[in-house]
């Protein structure tokens, strides 16, 4: 998941999740464990902002 974040910057949890074939929910609780790793970041406002990569 971090090298897709990597390579498709900035995206949206809903996106990775369709790509990936799994839930939005399940895609958010790895999204978290990235963050607290300080690996990735989100950028912008909720509603048309994404996640980078560090």
């Amino acid at each position: 998941m971090f090298e897709y974040i990597k390579q498709n910057q900035p995206t949206k949890a809903k996106y990775i999740a369709q790509y990936l074939g799994v839930t939005q929910r399940t895609v958010e609780r790895y999204i978290k464990e990235l963050k607290n790793e300080g690996k990735i970041e989100f950028r912008g406002s909720p509603k048309t902002g994404g996640y980078y990569a560090k």
